[in-house]
């Protein structure tokens, strides 16, 4: 199924469906445009498969593997399986696969999760550039540097020019 938005440029309309470029042009204008987000995002929905795990089938597929894993007597693999899953230290999925073997549910609950969620939020992201954080805390050192550098080449070029 195809949502309709509008071209930024000539305000004609066009058509989006699901798993189409996001960057399109426009055959009216011949624009180079992006397709709005929203445009997108509402195309998957509506094109979801409804057969498709909720979060909860999801959650209980997973818990049912562990299960298997500890009845195989690979508990450590559960544990790990576990950890991987709900996002929990070792301590903590040590303590749940220990109350799944016991016959008992673990506690996976909203609240759990959600704390796990907040935690990953507030991590901050890595550079892939180790002094990218030192250069931003220090703007005026670039600055200096193309001030330096500008120096230099106004001497080079006075130089050249007066030497001759």
């Amino acid at each position: 199924m195809s949502i309709a938005y509008q071209c930024p440029s000539c305000l004609k309309p066009l058509e989006y469906r699901p798993g189409d470029p996001t960057f399109q042009t426009c055959y009216h204008c011949k624009g180079k445009i992006m397709v709005p987000s929203d445009t997108v995002h509402q195309a998957e929905m509506i094109d979801a498969d409804p057969t498709e795990y909720s979060l909860k089938e999801q959650r209980d597929l997973r818990l049912a593997e562990i299960q298997k894993e500890l009845q195989a007597g690979n508990k450590i693999n559960a544990i790990a399986m576990f950890r991987e899953t709900f996002g929990t230290g070792l301590a903590d999925a040590k303590d749940a696969v220990d109350a799944m073997q016991r016959g008992r549910k673990p506690d996976v609950s909203r609240s759990a999760l959600q704390q796990n969620y907040q935690a990953l939020q507030e991590q901050q992201p890595q550079s892939i550039y180790p002094d990218a954080k030192a250069e931003a805390q220090n703007p005026g050192r670039m600055a200096l540097v193309i001030v330096a550098a500008l120096i230099a080449m106004g001497i080079a070029i006075a130089v050249m020019v007066l030497g001759e």
